[in-house]
This record gives C-alpha cells, structure tokens and sequence, in this order.
C-alpha cells in the first residue's frame, strides 16, 4: 500500500483537488489548466513576456528535466535566444513556484558559477502532464521526492555535490555542509552511488551520510561504510530526515 500511495503521489503530485479526482483524464486537464494560469497570469502578464511559446516550451522542458543538470548556455543554443532572455525566463518561472534551481556545493565563487544548476519542480504533476516519455524515469522522480520534502524543513541552503562522482543533495547549515543525502530508486546502482557518498566523507567527515531507496534494499553492497546510513523513502518522509 505504502509503495502504491508513492507511485500515485509520484505521478500526480500533491495538489488537493488533482488527488481527489478519479478520472485520470479530469487530473490531467486540471493540471493543464494550471499550468496555463501559472504561466499566463503569474509569469507573462506580470513580466510583459510576449514570447508565450517560448515560455511554455522551456517552462515544459525544465519541468521534464527535474533532477537534472541545466545550463542557460545550452537552453539558449537549444531555443536560439540569448542567455540573457533564458535566465530572466528561468528566473521569472522559478519566482512562480513551480521549480528551483539548486547550486553545486563549493565554497569557491568561480566553481559554483561555472557549474551547471540542478532544477527541481515543485509538484510531481507538472512534470507528470509536461513529459512525452510512457515511462515514468522514477529514478528523476524520487530526488525531487526528497528534495520537496527538505524543503519543507529549516537548513541555510540546499545544494548538490559533484568531484569525480556527484551527490543528489547537500544540507548547509551556516558555511558548513551538515548531511550528504544520497536518493536511489534502482537497487542495482547502490554500490555505485555509496561510492560518491565516500568520495564526498573523505572531504567533508562531519557531515552525516544518508543512502535513501525507494525500497529496502534486498542486497546492500558489501562493506558499506558505518558512518552511511542506509534509510528507505517512506521512512524518510515521516520524518527520518529531519535528524
């Protein structure tokens, strides 16, 4: 049932009158609506935006794209724009609440600049009616999962990590980096993402390490480290992740 209730949120998001609707049909035409409002009303009309296709495509692309990895250089080779109009669009579309964009973790200014950001929307449904894909990418899915839910507690920054390998999301407390959060749908792929988990002990050994999975894992990779702790979704959402 817990993992049923995951898929469905997964999928529809949060919103309370998407979730009450049976009809997947009725869900998907009011997700539609919405966003059409949000985009029309909140972004286009209060920034005089003219270009509306422009805004819908790349408000749609970002949202396919969560979790993922963006550059305002690559958006405006993509849409033929200059990155200046791409990263007013961004920031105008981030201001309507439906995603964010998140920093790579470093306490150089040039790193960071030169990074690419990670987008996160803010309700699963939007990227639910945006994408084309038939299949859901739960992968993507469950770290904006656990990111919505970090949102929702007290920290002084969320961010993401990468060296040789990458962590999904990094907590700062202050300037000191405080957990390494770590999200895996895919249990074949946890000796893998352990490894960055490591990576990232062996230059920040205060912060806490967490390994979240969609599911107990049934195979926990060999000799995984003490100081990592491996911790499945639904125990995180009730509240695990707030330690």
């Amino acid at each position: 049932e817990i993992q049923t209730a995951l898929k469905i949120y997964l999928t529809w998001g949060g919103l309370p009158r998407v979730v009450l609707t049976e009809n997947e049909n009725n869900k998907r035409s009011l997700l539609r609506g919405y966003l059409d409002d949000i985009l029309f009303k909140d972004v286009a009309l209060r920034h005089d935006i003219r270009n509306i296709h422009l805004l819908k495509d790349l408000a749609i692309y970002l949202l396919t794209q969560t979790s993922c990895r963006v550059t305002y250089k690559r958006l405006s080779q993509v849409y033929d724009v200059s990155q200046t109009i791409i990263q007013s669009y961004c920031g105008y579309i981030e201001e309507s609440f439906l995603l964010n964009f998140i920093w790579i973790y470093s306490r150089k200014a040039a790193e960071i600049n030169r990074n690419p950001k990670k987008t996160h929307c803010h309700d699963l449904g939007f990227r639910h009616i945006a994408s084309m894909s038939s299949t859901l990418e739960l992968g993507k899915l469950v770290k904006t999962c656990v990111y919505n839910q970090l949102c929702r507690q007290e920290n002084d920054g969320i961010y993401y990590w990468k060296d040789s390998g990458e962590v999904d999301i990094v907590l700062r407390e202050g300037t000191e980096p405080t957990q390494f959060i770590q999200v895996v749908y895919d249990d074949t792929v946890l000796a893998c993402e352990t490894r960055s988990l490591v990576e990232a002990h062996q230059k920040y050994p205060k912060a806490r390490k967490f390994l979240i999975t969609a599911n107990w894992p049934r195979n926990l990779p060999k000799n995984i480290p003490d100081f990592i702790q491996v911790v499945p979704l639904w125990h995180f959402l009730l509240g695990l992740g707030k330690g």
